[in-house]
């Protein structure tokens, strides 16, 4: 969940985990932390949330454990957390599945009262109204429909955006729908089959997350970035890198790479100037790396024998959470690509307290940068299989062919190859040898 003005206020009411990867100061979050009602309609969202994921185990409760959640395993934590709301549900007494429902009947329709907060931090041209949506339980003969709704939820959960629940169709498309506020808007209007405001601009969330990212790392000092060159795009990273303030804190960018990765990596050290350490990783099968493993020796080794304490780590593996977790006193932030990286991992990050940043939110317009790596690009593919020292074609020409003993080498090269053109014509490359 992104700190957004779009995103936030609604991530946080319907439960979705505040961010404890950046410790960075948002004023919009610490407005939404002390405002009772938005607490309290995250709190009745996360409780039915907990149901749902956890319903077999609850419906299976004894009706005096119902009554009182904090004795029902997993769903206890988030019980201790909304009493503090000091909301009161009373449900009629009924045996245990009864209860359960009625308990659901009663959180929903306290969570339909409680929308009312989120017009107070939503913009005047986003349609509320499908906002408030996201947050209902479809509803069919004037009853809601719990089960139907938990065994949708539980069935798809790992797609769910962080496991929460949240009331949209199709559910694949919209994943990433609290990626930023663009994504969550037009995932809103295109579910209700409508199109977004042609008046609305959306802020760049880039130079926000700059901020956050060098207000975590402002302490930081000898960083080593360490990069699965296979894992991170070279353009995203080279972005990356441009918007850090603190890029002169940067000991040293070390590249593993094998012969899966952009061969481009090779040449990083052209479009940054930071000190790069190429290192080749040979693959012990082709569908087998070991890139994880070198990394892995190399930060121990960067730790304990030169006493380096901050990582900055590029690569979406959720391998390294077990090395992030045996370096006692190393610091890391873990950077990730959208498309390669789980909720799971996310998870996973933040139980062992570890920052993580998508580098996709520092992608620029990075048109210059590109033109001058696709231009060595060629120059390198032209150098590889076209262009080659003139004596060494000479050589290898005549020695091949066996040209005439009466045309001198030296006059080959005169008369044919210091004469031969290269033609771009009709999407093809053609050799013109000019005779003279």
């Amino acid at each position: 969940m992104k700190m957004s003005s779009i995103v936030m206020p609604v991530g946080f009411c319907i439960g979705l985990p505040i961010p404890k990867n950046l410790s960075y100061p948002s004023d919009l979050l610490i407005s939404l932390s002390e405002d009772s009602e938005a607490i309290k309609l995250r709190n009745l969202c996360q409780l039915r949330c907990v149901i749902y994921r956890n319903w077999e185990d609850v419906m299976n409760s004894r009706v005096s454990e119902l009554e009182d959640l904090s004795k029902i395993k997993f769903v206890d934590v988030v019980y201790e957390e909304f009493k503090k709301s000091n909301i009161e549900l009373i449900v009629g007494r009924n045996n245990s599945s009864s209860y359960v429902i009625k308990l659901l009947d009663v959180l929903c329709d306290e969570i339909s009262s409680s929308l009312e907060i989120l017009s107070k931090y939503l913009p005047y041209w986003v349609d509320d109204s499908l906002v408030k949506d996201l947050f209902s339980v479809p509803i069919s003969d004037s009853n809601y429909q719990h089960q139907s709704a938990a065994n949708k939820f539980r069935k798809n959960i790992k797609i769910y955006p962080f496991q929460c629940y949240i009331n949209i169709n199709n559910i694949r498309d919209n994943t990433f729908m609290f990626t930023n506020d663009e994504s969550f808007i037009t995932s809103i209007y295109k579910t209700a089959g409508r199109d977004v405001p042609g008046d609305v601009k959306f802020i760049n969330d880039i130079e926000m997350n700059a901020k956050y990212l060098n207000f975590a790392i402002s302490n930081w000092k000898s960083i080593l970035v360490l990069v699965d060159c296979e894992n991170v795009d070279i353009h995203k990273f080279i972005s990356f890198l441009n918007k850090m303030t603190k890029s002169n804190n940067i000991k040293c960018i070390a590249l593993f790479y094998d012969d899966n990765a952009n061969p481009v990596w090779k040449s990083l050290d052209k479009y940054v100037d930071i000190p790069t350490e190429y290192i080749y990783v040979d693959r012990v099968m082709s569908n087998k790396s070991i890139v994880d493993m070198s990394i892995a020796m190399y930060t121990t080794k960067q730790y304990y024998l030169y006493q380096h304490r901050y990582f900055i780590l590029a690569s979406s593996d959720s391998d390294y959470c077990e090395l992030i977790t045996s370096l006692n006193g190393a610091e890391f932030l873990v950077l990730y690509e959208n498309e390669k990286f789980s909720m799971k991992t996310g998870r996973r990050l933040d139980k062992i307290q570890t920052r993580y940043l998508s580098i996709d939110d520092f992608q620029l317009d990075t048109l210059t940068t590109d033109v001058a790596i696709l231009n060595d690009v060629l120059k390198t593919f032209c150098e590889q299989y076209v262009i080659m020292d003139i004596n060494t074609l000479a050589n290898s020409l005549c020695t091949k062919y066996h040209m005439p003993a009466d045309i001198s080498r030296y006059d080959f090269i005169e008369r044919y190859i210091n004469n031969l053109d290269i033609e771009v014509k009709d999407n093809k490359i053609k050799f013109k040898i000019n005779d003279i």
